[in-house]
């Protein structure tokens, strides 16, 4: 199935395996299960990252989606008035603080500063948060993605995979120690791979990591194919060890058996540790 436009909360409801489950695991099947039975609620981290998401990637959309929480004082009749007033006007909206609302804004700002991101930002012919959905070649396991934005190819080109991220280190070398901490390798794979199975195309996945502090620093980033590769491995990994786990029916954690531990490296005194 071709790439396609799909709400949130039916694109959670397809019953499908995503990145975030596959990351969960990589600590053990019964983690990755309880994360898919038990979805994680929203966090202050979660809503002010959608928040710049819509600021930088569907900015026409910014006021339809949210409202600024106005600054009233709740403990006092007018006060409770007012902002009852406000959430009757705004029930269909997100309701955000000031102070969050102008930083998305000045996130997005210097995305758009930047030349490669704004031009893929700006390219008339992008399909924001667009879905795509596929069965794993090797599992048969079902599979989703939600790609931030797709650029179609262009004369002889490939299509375009854009992925935002919000980071504390937008730098290269800060970026390259999240995307391995965060694996956002493996999502890069599993995201390539779904829309050459349902695009039918072999896209290239660039990163634009913009810093969430001031001044709001951007890269632009295509990981080596090395790394593509390292990620592809993680996931293919774990959708065999999940499909194994289903049909035993045994989702283990970190295993039944007595084990000896050493102490990492850095935790040794210096006189124990043989070069």
């Amino acid at each position: 199935m071709a790439l396609h436009y799909m709400e949130d909360a039916d694109y959670r409801a397809l019953d499908r395996m995503n990145q975030s489950s596959i990351k969960h695991g990589l600590r053990s099947m019964e983690h990755m299960r309880h994360a898919m039975q038990n979805p994680s609620p929203s966090t202050p981290a979660l809503e002010f990252g959608s928040l710049v998401h819509t600021a930088v990637l569907e900015p026409d959309m910014l006021n339809l989606a949210y409202a600024v929480a106005p600054n009233v004082d709740r403990r006092t009749k007018g006060g409770k008035q007012e902002w009852a007033d406000f959430l009757e006007c705004n029930s269909d909206k997100i309701v955000v603080k000031e102070d969050d609302m102008i930083k998305a804004r000045d996130i997005s700002a210097s995305v758009r500063k930047h030349t490669l991101a704004n031009k893929w930002l700006s390219n008339k012919k992008g399909m924001v948060e667009h879905v795509c959905v596929w069965d794993d070649d090797d599992t048969g396991v079902d599979c989703k993605a939600k790609i931030d934005l797709y650029i179609p190819p262009a004369r002889n080109g490939a299509p375009v995979v854009v992925d935002l991220k919000t980071t504390n280190d937008a730098s290269p070398t800060g970026f390259a120690k999240s995307v391995a901490k965060f694996h956002y390798h493996l999502q890069a794979a599993f995201y390539l791979d779904g829309v050459a199975k349902s695009n039918k195309r072999h896209a290239k996945f660039v990163f634009i990591a913009v810093e969430k502090e001031a001044p709001y620093s951007v890269g632009v980033y295509m990981l080596d194919q090395d790394a593509i590769e390292a990620g592809r491995k993680l996931y293919k990994n774990v959708l065999s060890d999940w499909t194994k786990a289903v049909q035993s029916d045994k989702f283990v954690g970190y295993g039944e058996l007595l084990e000896t531990l050493s102490l990492p490296t850095w935790a040794l005194p210096e006189s124990d540790i043989i070069i």
